[in-house]
């Protein structure tokens, strides 16, 4: 991969990007990240302001750590990174258990949850699902601190390489991307429904209407897992 660039801010090089890449991940990507990308994504994360959030830069690609690529079975995609430091947990949508304040979106995602599987009293983050397969990732893996949507273009590559790498494999994975960013973010990485995948869009939870409520995602996909003779995603957070 390319050399990088340095700068002010988090000065961050594409070659360090790339190392915070998990390596079981790194074969699937390079085929399809074209290396000027990475470069791009480098140059505009170290002219930023030292608030980007994920703060921590080891959860960046925290959900492809958590997730490895032989074990995803699904993926819940986001727009991007909840834009609070104390919120922001390498994982789209799930805050750390014992967060002073969950997010409004976080807590609709909860009430579904409760539909097909148990969540246990002040269990917010969404780390079990991840250790099942489930693959949380947004459709940018940084933002500038209080503003939303700051990082969304110069990550696209390389978010789309990863969900082109977990399109690839040969097994059934249910694709549910969240909100137009992501529904976006799945059409340009040309995944489409069937032989082998399930792609089972839906609103973001933040929709105004609050069309996410009673929607049923995750009944929604177990059935359709079910109709391919595979098991089904264990949902519960205890």
């Amino acid at each position: 991969m390319p050399t990088g660039s340095s700068g002010k801010g988090t000065a961050v090089t594409a070659d360090q990007l790339w190392a915070l890449i998990p390596a079981g991940w790194r074969a699937a990507i390079d085929r399809t990240l074209e290396a000027a990308d990475l470069e791009l994504l480098a140059t505009r994360l170290s002219s930023e302001p030292p608030s980007i959030v994920p703060t921590d830069r080891g959860q960046w690609f925290r959900a492809l750590a958590v997730t490895p690529l032989d074990g995803v079975r699904a993926v819940i995609l986001g727009q991007d990174p909840y834009p609070n430091p104390e919120l922001a947990e390498g994982l789209a949508f799930s805050v750390p258990n014992g967060a002073r304040r969950v997010p409004p979106s976080l807590r609709r995602i909860l009430i579904e949850t409760q539909r097909v599987a148990m969540v246990a009293d002040g269990r917010t983050s969404l780390l079990p699902w991840a250790r099942r397969g489930v693959l949380l990732m947004n459709t940018a893996l940084t933002v500038p601190k209080g503003k939303a949507g700051g990082h969304a273009e110069e990550w696209r590559p390389v978010t789309d390489a990863i969900l082109r790498a977990v399109a690839s494999q040969a097994w059934p994975v249910a694709f549910m991307p969240w909100g137009d960013h992501a529904k976006a973010a799945v059409k340009g990485a040309k995944i489409a429904d069937g032989r082998p995948h399930i792609l089972d869009p839906s609103v973001h939870p933040m929709q105004r209407k609050r069309e996410f409520i009673s929607s049923n995602p995750f009944g929604r996909v177990n059935d359709r897992l079910k109709e391919l003779g595979v098991a089904t995603i264990d949902w519960s957070l205890d």
